[in-house]
């Protein structure tokens, strides 16, 4: 049998980056490329923990393999310290990366041919540099905010001050170069940096990026993807499938559809706005929420014949269900992808960092959406989201524009689309 190409791909600890480049690797397995998804030995657990019986079962098939390592760390509070978990991670992650790809070597006929960094964490390809292997970056984001990190590279530091940060600004603005200086460093070196989108959606910025490849949107709600024996979500929480036999009962586009996210906070007087919003809509909607959300008095009651509120969904099938009208978004890239690419109108609660670029694609460039504005003290209120609801959902230009961008993303990852070719592109070098 003729050996395969045998890429290691190292993830950045974070949900949204995980679960997209997982995806992009479970594409290329189904192409003939062995691949090594490395996550630290902490999100590894969570994605084996939030795994269905059947991912379990195919656990050890011969598409993706997970493996894990140390990432350093022992106090559960630091994992959530941006500026700590980065420096950890330079400190142990070449070591034990090294130590993966000997063992690897040793016990397979398949040595690693290639690495494929995030880029947030491109330092690690001075490990594929020592072993003489290709050198490939993945970005997760959208490109602009690549574009943006350029700037910030060249030196007009204080541009990050602009960013809408939470917590504590001086840290977070630090971690925000930091990721910028190692992200355009990863550019500069490797061959192809991967992009989670498809050119046509942004072909400005993609253009702006040296060596960048678009292989997005990497969907998987189709019969084909979902029969696939690779597939391994990359979720770190188990995800609520009742809610697409929920769905099933709806009349097509009548559901609004609320997530925000893995990283956005709620405070509770907006967790009320939007119930209240919710429930004066008189709407069908699906919430996923944390199960620390408490509701207003009687809520659940009175919405239970039209709402369902979990913790996770599978959101791409919840996405490319008939029965969604709208999404209500913290415009996290990956969502506000997956809702383009699946002809979904957004409603826009950018949180901090690239949401607010993200938001400006929506409502102002691509025109599929509108941003839900703040009152004088900052809150959302249940009016101005009501409001918005009614016009997204009566605006036949957005709609008609979600799905012209859905076409285009379609096409784009269909037999000679653009991504199509830039995945064969990447394939082709990998085998050669």
């Amino acid at each position: 049998m003729e050996k395969r190409p045998h890429v290691l791909a190292v993830a950045c600890p974070a949900q949204a980056h995980v679960r997209s480049f997982l995806q992009f690797c479970n594409k290329i397995a189904t192409e003939g490329i062995k691949v090594t998804f490395v996550n630290t030995e902490f999100v590894h657990s969570k994605i084996i923990t939030a795994m269905t019986e059947k991912e379990k079962e195919e656990f050890d098939d011969d598409g993706v393999i997970l493996a894990s390592i140390p990432d350093g760390l022992q106090d559960l509070n630091d994992r959530i310290d941006p500026l700590k978990i980065m420096e950890s991670l330079k400190r142990v992650m070449p070591g034990h990366l090294m130590d993966l790809i000997i063992t690897i070597n040793n016990q397979s006929n398949e040595p690693i041919t290639a690495v494929i960094a995030d880029a947030t964490v491109g330092w690690i390809l001075d490990v594929a540099e020592r072993i003489g292997v290709q050198q490939f970056g993945f970005w997760s984001s959208g490109p602009a905010s690549l574009t943006f990190f350029q700037t910030l590279n060249l030196g007009h530091g204080d541009e990050a001050k602009g960013m809408n940060i939470i917590g504590d600004q001086e840290k977070m603005q630090k971690a925000l170069l930091d990721i910028a200086i190692t992200s355009m460093q990863t550019v500069n070196r490797v061959k192809f940096m991967l992009g989670n989108v498809f050119y046509e959606l942004d072909s400005l910025n993609c253009d702006l990026i040296p060596k960048f490849l678009p292989v997005g949107p990497f969907l998987t709600t189709s019969q084909e993807e979902e029969k696939s024996p690779f597939g391994k979500s990359g979720n770190f929480y188990p995800e609520d499938t009742s809610c697409l036999n929920w769905l099933n009962n709806k009349k097509p586009g009548s559901v609004i559809y609320v997530a925000f996210g893995t990283t956005s906070i709620v405070h509770q007087n907006q967790v009320e706005e939007i119930a209240f919003a919710l429930e004066l809509s008189k709407r069908s909607f699906l919430w996923a929420c944390g199960a620390s959300f408490i509701f207003p008095r009687g809520f659940l009651d009175r919405v239970a014949e039209r709402g369902k509120i979990v913790e996770w969904t599978p959101q791409q099938k919840v996405l490319g269900h008939r029965a969604i009208a709208c999404f209500l978004t913290h415009c996290g890239w990956n969502s506000a992808l997956e809702s383009v690419s699946l002809g979904v109108p957004l409603l826009c609660w950018p949180y901090f960092a690239d949401h607010f670029q993200v938001q400006n694609h929506i409502c102002n460039e691509w025109k599929v959406g509108l941003r839900l504005d703040p009152d004088e003290n900052g809150i959302r209120s249940r009016e101005e989201i009501l409001q918005k609801i009614e016009m997204l959902l009566s605006d036949d230009n957005i709609k008609a524009n979600a799905l012209k961008l859905k076409d285009l993303a379609q096409k784009s990852i269909s037999k000679g689309g653009s991504s199509y070719e830039n995945i064969q592109k990447f394939i082709n070098d990998l085998k050669n």
